[in-house]
C-alpha cells in the first residue's frame, strides 16, 4: 500500500486539457454574410453575362441575316419581279370575262397570221399587256424597219380602247410622241376630244374614233396604214409634221435613219 501511494506521489495524474470553447463576435458574422451575398452578386452577374452575350450573338445573326438578304447575293430582283406578278394576277382576277374572251380570241387571230408582217406575244403571260414586233410597211419609207411595241388593255376593254406605244427605236412620224406613244383615232375613247402637241383640238370625226366592235386586228392594220399616210392636222411630233409638209428630203433622212437602227436593235 505504502508503495502505491509512493507511486502515485512519484507519478501524478495527467490534467485533462481544456479547450476553449469557438466563440464568434457580430462582426465575423457580418463577414459571413458579406460574403455569401459577394458569391450570389458574383453568380447573378455571371448569369447575366452569359445571357447579355446569347442576346448579343442572336442579335448579330440576325443583323447578318439580315444583310445577307439585302445582299446582291440574294437577287432582290427576284423578290421584285414576285411581287410584281403578283400585283398583275390579282389584276387579272378584276378583268370580266367577257375581256378576258376577247382578248383570248384577238390574240389567236393575230399570232395566226392576221395581219401580214406583225408578230406578237404575252410578256409574263400577262393578258393585259402585249409585245408586239411591227416589219415597215412595203413600198414605204418605214420598209425593211423592224419596230418594237406594246399594246396595253385597260380591264374595261372593250368599252376603252388600249394604248399603243413603241418601246424600241421610235419611228420618227408626225403621229407618234417622242416617248413612243401613238396617235391615232382609233386609239381614242369615244367622246374624248384629243389634242396635239401643242394642245390644239383634233378635228378628226367621231366616227373614226374607238367603238367596242373594233378589235386589235383593226389597230394594227390602222397603224400600218399611218405608217404609209401620216396625218399632219394635229401632230404629236410637230417638228416630223412640219418636214413632212415643207422639206420631204430631211424627212426622209430621219426615217431611214430611225428604219437603220430598228434593224439593230
Amino acid at each position: 500500500m505504502a508503495d502505491q501511494q509512493s507511486s502515485l506521489a512519484d507519478h501524478p495524474p495527467k490534467k485533462k486539457m481544456a479547450f476553449p470553447r469557438a466563440t464568434y463576435s457580430s462582426e465575423d458574422s457580418d463577414t459571413s454574410s458579406a460574403s455569401k451575398e459577394a458569391a450570389a452578386s458574383s453568380s447573378q452577374s455571371s448569369t447575366a453575362t452569359s445571357a447579355s452575350d446569347a442576346q448579343g450573338g442572336a442579335e448579330s445573326a440576325s443583323t447578318a441575316s439580315a444583310a445577307g438578304a439585302s445582299s446582291p447575293t440574294s437577287s432582290p430582283n427576284k423578290a421584285m419581279t414576285k411581287r410584281k406578278r403578283k400585283r398583275e394576277k390579282d389584276h387579272i382576277k378584276n378583268v370580266s370575262r367577257l375581256t378576258t374572251s376577247l382578248l383570248r380570241k384577238q390574240l389567236k387571230s393575230l399570232a395566226s397570221g392576221a395581219v401580214d408582217g406583225v408578230e406578237v406575244w404575252l410578256p409574263e403571260d400577262d393578258l393585259l399587256h402585249w409585245g408586239l414586233t411591227i416589219e415597215g410597211p412595203p413600198d414605204t419609207l418605214y420598209e425593211g424597219g423592224l419596230f418594237r411595241a406594246e399594246l396595253s388593255f385597260p380591264v374595261s376593254y372593250p368599252d376603252q380602247p388600249p394604248e399603243m406605244r413603241f418601246t424600241g427605236v421610235v419611228p420618227y412620224h408626225p403621229n407618234v410622241y417622242a416617248d413612243g406613244r401613238v396617235c391615232i383615232s382609233i386609239l381614242h375613247a369615244p367622246g374624248k376630244n384629243p389634242t396635239g402637241e401643242l394642245g390644239e383640238p383634233s378635228d378628226e370625226p367621231e366616227t373614226e374614233r374607238w367603238r367596242p366592235v373594233l378589235g386589235v386586228d383593226s389597230i394594227v392594220v390602222s397603224v400600218m396604214s399611218m405608217l404609209s399616210d401620216p396625218n399632219c392636222n394635229s401632230p404629236a411630233n410637230v417638228e416630223a409634221g412640219v418636214l413632212w409638209r415643207e422639206d420631204r428630203k430631211q424627212f426622209k433622212k430621219k426615217v431611214f435613219k430611225c428604219v437603220a437602227a430598228s434593224v439593230e436593235q
